[in-house]
């Protein structure tokens, strides 16, 4: 993202850099980024103007003062809608996976995820509430974008 905005803004530095700079910056980005990305060039310059204003480098946050512009539409949303999912856990029931399944749609957590389980790692002594303890690897995993 911050190559993106140094080739949009060049050798302006921050002590020169204007709000039109930054309007021009964003607009460009909105017409090939989505909205999200340009909301976090937006944030990056934010946070490098406030440090500037820390070190008396500048007297205003301009990155602040400009809008963001909406940029291309998302993705649309891959999540089943309720009446899916409960027909998802309907189409399962009596099946060797079931438990796989029903973990998944209600705990939000994605399909590999439940697979790299093992039984040592469940609590059923927990009472009502299911716990799992997934090794560290495994987090790490499911965590990264």
């Amino acid at each position: 993202m911050v190559s993106h905005l140094a080739g949009l803004i060049g050798a302006v530095t921050l002590t020169e850099l204007k709000v039109p700079d930054v309007d021009f910056a964003l607009g460009t980005l909105a017409e090939r980024l989505w909205t999200r990305s340009v909301r976090l060039a937006r944030m990056i310059l934010i946070q490098a103007s406030r440090n500037a204003m820390v070190s008396n480098l500048v007297l205003r946050n301009v990155a602040d003062l400009a809008a963001v512009p909406t940029g291309k539409p998302g993705r649309p949303s891959g999540s089943l809608t309720l009446e899916q999912a409960l027909a998802v856990l309907d189409a399962a029931k009596g099946e060797r996976l079931w438990p796989c399944v029903a973990a998944s749609m209600s705990g939000g957590i994605r399909t590999g995820e439940p697979r790299a389980a093992r039984w040592s790692q469940v609590d059923l002594e927990a009472g009502t509430k299911l716990t799992v303890r997934l090794p560290r690897s495994v987090l790490i995993g499911c965590l990264s974008l």
